[in-house]
């Protein structure tokens, strides 16, 4: 975090639009067995879900994702979305971008995506189903004017807390 300190990163998850669960056969062998029926449900009735919902999910997502050094270092920012699958048991898997920005920014939204516990998984008739959930990831780096207006802000704040208190 050492080399961080001047510079604010900033990480935001937009809303998830049920527009982003997409239609796909399993075409890989290996995770056939993963999807019930063989298939990912293009429009769950319910679609699936963080454990918590979007909070929780902005919440780990803050928590875990590191911004890459090669981005910081060349400035690099911008909008990742990351589709995978939520499984019929809840498990995230066949992870990939379906927009890049980077390839250091695009294997960390992805390494992310992969650390997710279980999610509960999308429902149509009753039944749980494996369905497509997009996921965009937003990398900002402040400027050193958006800092300079940060730490302004933060001491009038201060300095109007304090006179509130010396009113008191």
């Amino acid at each position: 975090m050492n080399s961080f300190k001047k510079i604010t990163t900033l990480f935001s998850v937009l809303s998830v639009v049920c527009g982003s669960v997409q239609t796909a056969l399993c075409q890989e062998s290996d995770t056939l067995a993963r999807y019930s029926n063989n298939t990912i449900t293009r429009k769950p009735d319910k679609i699936a879900e963080y454990p918590g919902g979007i909070p929780e999910l902005m919440k780990f997502l803050n928590a875990e994702i590191t911004y890459p050094q090669e981005a910081l270092d060349n400035g690099i920012r911008g909008m990742v979305v990351v589709e995978f699958v939520v499984c019929s048991d809840g498990t995230v898997c066949d992870v990939r971008t379906v927009r890049s920005v980077h390839e250091s920014l695009d294997k960390e939204a992805i390494r992310v995506v992969e650390l997710m516990k279980k999610w509960t998984p999308g429902q149509s008739d009753g039944m749980n189903v494996s369905s497509y959930f997009q996921l965009p990831v937003t990398f900002h780096i402040q400027t050193k004017e958006e800092q300079k207006q940060a730490r302004k802000q933060k001491r009038n704040k201060n300095f109007q807390k304090n006179i509130k208190t010396l009113g008191n």
